[in-house]
């Protein structure tokens, strides 16, 4: 937090409360498996691979004139900014094999998940106050700026392979990702009194930006008198922003404002609310099953969902307040 709360300042130069986050996260998780079989009667060959990642931001960022304060400078930026960024890597790969004269099962398992989530307020305001610019540039400047990230790549690959008079081979692949922004950024000024020498600006600005990767493949073969391949790959991507990571609607909103306040501009008067959000989403599954024999069966399946929710609330305007220009 930036703040002038409850004080009288007179400044012969210009005037900066700046409240600033810039935080990051990186993370890269993977797990690799591998099972083995190999039996002179009854070989069984097993492996799983699973990777978990969890990756949140929450900030509270603040820039205020408050608490019945008297301001004089040659100019003023009340300015609150927010950069955060998440980019999460999370592989798994498992690889299971069983090899016997008799009855060989391999089974092979691979599980990813991964969840990211921005949840920030942006804050930057005049309230109950008096503020005023006296130079030749004299303006007054209020900006709330949220700029939030995330990238994601999950992915997850099995095989499974069994060879026996009887072989039986079964491969899974899981990768999910679930990614939330969810953030306010709002700028305004409150049952105040502002006078401009110059120009007076008003703004806030949110940029949400989402890219998601996801794959998972599967592949599965047997060999034997009898031969039995089953493989299945699933990928799951669910990308929101201004809902909650159930995609449910929540309080997402991009607000410049004026209440209750009189204003006085020279210059040129500006009041912007603008939102920005962007989702790119790539979401694959593959399987492969192979089976040979005298009695063979073979299945394959995949299954890809995405889903994608924007939602904000933006809004400029003014109320119940007075200005001169």
């Amino acid at each position: 937090h930036a703040t002038i709360d409850n004080s009288t300042i007179s400044a012969a130069g210009d005037l900066s409360v700046k409240a600033d986050a810039n935080q990051s996260i990186s993370a890269d998780v993977r797990a690799n498996s591998l099972g083995l079989g190999v039996g002179a009667g009854t070989a069984v060959g097993v492996s799983a691979a699973g990777v978990y990642t969890s990756n949140k931001i929450k900030n509270d960022v603040l820039a205020s004139v408050s608490g019945s304060s008297n301001v004089t400078a040659a100019s003023a930026d009340i300015y609150a900014v927010d950069l955060s960024t998440i980019n999460a890597t999370a592989k798994t790969s498992t690889l299971a094999a069983a090899l016997g004269p008799s009855v060989s099962v391999a089974a092979s398992i691979g599980l990813t998940l991964a969840f990211n989530e921005i949840s920030s307020v942006i804050d930057a305001n005049i309230s109950g106050s008096t503020l005023t610019t006296t130079g030749a540039n004299g303006d007054i400047r209020v900006r709330a700026n949220d700029t939030a990230t995330i990238g994601t790549e999950a992915s997850s690959a099995s095989a499974a392979a069994a060879i026996g008079e009887i072989g039986v081979a079964v491969s899974g692949a899981g990768a999910y990702a679930s990614n939330v922004i969810l953030s306010t950024t709002q700028a305004y000024v409150v049952n105040s009194t502002v006078s401009s020498a110059d120009d007076f600006e008003l703004s806030a600005k949110a940029t949400g930006t989402i890219r998601a990767n996801i794959k998972s493949v599967a592949a599965a073969a047997a060999g034997g008198l009898v031969g039995v391949g089953v493989a299945i790959g699933v990928g799951i991507a669910k990308n929101y922003i201004g809902f909650t990571a159930s995609g449910d609607a929540a309080s997402s909103q991009v607000l410049a404002y004026i209440s209750g306040s009189a204003l006085t501009v020279v210059g040129s008067f500006t009041q912007l609310a603008r939102g920005i959000s962007t989702i790119s989403a790539n979401v694959e599954a593959g399987a492969v099953a192979i089976a040979a024999g005298k009695f063979a069966v073979a299945g394959a399946g995949t299954g890809v969902s995405a889903t994608n929710k924007i939602g904000q609330t933006i809004k400029a305007y003014i109320v119940n307040s007075t200005g001169a220009h």
